[in-house]
């Protein structure tokens, strides 16, 4: 049995696969929160750490949507490949 319910479903989840897989690459871990009840400390989003040390950089609060994580790894990316030249 399909445990998605439609294609928009399928799609979100690939699209986060996708976002978790560059995370993985760049030493990174993208985590969405599993709280069912939003409170002012778990907003119920994405947060991305560092995979080594567990450092928050980006959605402390789990406040990011998987639009924004995206961003954000595009932006660290970029980063990264800029100080490498």
């Amino acid at each position: 049995m399909n445990p998605y319910k439609n294609r928009d479903d399928v799609l979100r989840k690939t699209f986060e696969n996708l976002c978790r897989r560059q995370a993985s690459r760049l030493g990174l871990k993208l985590t969405r929160s599993r709280v069912r009840l939003v409170n002012v400390n778990n907003l119920g989003g994405y947060r991305i750490t560092d995979a080594e040390t567990e450092e928050v950089l980006a959605g402390v609060k789990y406040e990011l949507d998987i639009n924004q994580a995206k961003a954000w790894l595009d932006q660290y990316e970029a980063k990264i490949l800029a100080e490498r030249q």
